[in-house]
């Protein structure tokens, strides 16, 4: 039996993993503001030039998250020091009827 995700990482999963509700983005947005070790870095922009806000997580590795304040979604995550290896970078998330398409690269 593995043991359940601290609430920052499943809460961030929620954001960036899943096409979830607003409702389910709007309660992980919550948990992570009333998580230990939570601390909010201000104003950031992503490897695509997008603006967000900057989470840093007291997690092991230590992440970093930046969440787009209108979505919320987050826009990357980076682990450790963050170098180009260790981020993630999310496209885009959303429900959908059709088959999934892969979104363009700049």
């Amino acid at each position: 039996m593995t043991s359940p995700a601290p609430p920052t990482r499943a809460a961030s999963a929620a954001f960036g993993n899943d096409a979830v509700s607003s409702a389910v983005r709007a309660a992980a947005c919550r948990a992570l503001a009333d998580s230990p070790g939570v601390v909010a870095t201000g104003p950031a922009s992503d490897a695509r030039g997008r603006a967000g806000v900057g989470l840093k997580l007291a997690s092991e590795p230590p992440t970093t998250v930046i969440i787009d304040p209108d979505g919320p979604s987050v826009l990357t995550q980076s682990m450790s020091g963050g170098a180009p290896e260790d981020q993630v970078v999310y496209l885009e998330a959303g429900w959908t009827d059709g088959p999934p398409h892969v979104p363009s690269v700049p």
